[in-house]
């Protein structure tokens, strides 16, 4: 897939009702929004208005700054003009203007003529409310169909970024890379550092993550930066312990869980997108000449633990570490760093 035939593929797999294929092409416009915009014949004037509106509404969509929404909007609507323009104003809701940096944006959408001389928009109302420009449009269809998923689009006040992110470790012949993901999926990531030994488990602290391996902590790195504060040598090391317990916040007591359907000679825990994973956190080179046991997840709904398939992302979770970052401090730092034009995006996993 490429910024050049993603948008066309995304439209052949929509009509097609190929689901699979039209989730994995709107990631990938999504993360590669801005190259695409950039790309000559990127298929943007040709894509239908309900998948033009998904890409523009989400608070995952990869722009520095509103203005290539705007960009997109006016290529897509002059397109076809005569047609697209009963839209304008739903796709002007997409946009998430802020008061400090789109002032100079605001006042050229109200003198475009899609929008000054756009005879489905009666009027255009701005007004400050949490800091932000909303933009209220008040729609006049002749096409009922139309006119009710108008009604049906959300108002977007917020920026557009993730509630969470996730810093990946995984564990190579050599040591760890660690990478941080485009938003809260684990599809897209960039590669962020390399780390001096394995990581078996990470902790934040404010911006820094401290890196453990077998439970001695070895490095600690500052995330923002993107650089190592120190490095503490790993003398010893322990076992990981190998009973399962879940600490309930609301009664303050730690919860034992079923025993595991295997017996796990170094068992390694770890929680990875809200469920809880078992594994045999043996090195690769001992799992060579023994029958290793598959890792297990925690089926909350079911109270029972499942067997994670082979052909799941995780069912070698023994060479991650993965570490959900929330504080939303560092989540807008991270962000606004995730933007810059000169990252490169590469796939995590396989969707």
């Amino acid at each position: 897939m490429t910024s050049a035939n993603c948008l066309p593929i995304l439209t052949a797999a929509s009509q097609m009702n190929r689901l699979a294929m039209y989730e994995d092409c709107r990631r990938y416009a999504l993360v590669h929004f801005t190259d695409i915009l950039e790309t000559s014949y990127g298929g943007l004037e040709d894509l239908p208005f309900e998948i033009l509106i998904k890409l523009l509404e989400s608070k995952s969509l990869n722009v520095i700054s509103e203005r290539s929404v705007w960009e997109a909007i006016i290529s897509w609507t002059e397109a076809n003009s005569s047609i697209r323009l009963p839209h304008v104003p739903a796709l002007l809701v997409c946009l998430r203007l802020q008061e400090a940096t789109d002032e100079e944006l605001i006042a050229e959408i109200l003198s475009h003529t899609i929008v000054s001389n756009n005879p489905h928009i009666f009027g255009l109302i701005l007004s400050n409310e949490f800091n932000s420009y909303r933009i209220q449009c008040t729609v006049h269809s002749q096409h009922a169909s139309s006119e009710s998923l108008y009604k049906n689009l959300p108002y977007l006040y917020d920026p557009r970024m993730p509630n969470r992110l996730h810093l990946i470790a995984r564990n190579t012949c050599w040591g760890s890379e660690l990478f941080l993901t485009y938003d809260k999926e684990f599809d897209f990531g960039r590669r962020i550092e390399e780390a001096r030994s394995f990581v078996d488990m990470m902790l934040q602290i404010g911006k820094h993550i401290y890196i453990f391996k077998q439970m001695i902590m070895v490095d600690i790195l500052d995330i923002i930066e993107e650089a190592w504060v120190s490095l503490i040598p790993a003398d010893h090391y322990e076992h990981h312990p190998k009973k399962i317990e879940v600490y309930d916040p609301n009664q303050n007591t730690w919860i034992s869980l079923p025993d595991l359907p295997f017996q796990y000679q170094f068992t390694g825990a770890v929680v990875v997108d809200d469920k809880i994973l078992v594994y045999e956190d043996n090195e690769e080179s001992r799992r060579r000449f023994q029958k290793v046991d598959p890792p297990v997840y925690w089926d909350d709904g079911a109270q029972i633990w499942g067997i994670v398939d082979e052909s799941s992302p995780w069912f070698h979770i023994e060479r991650y570490s993965v570490l959900r970052l929330d504080e939303y401090s560092i989540v807008k730092d991270l962000t606004a760093k995730n933007k810059c034009p000169e990252n490169e995006w590469e796939r995590i996993f396989l969707v």
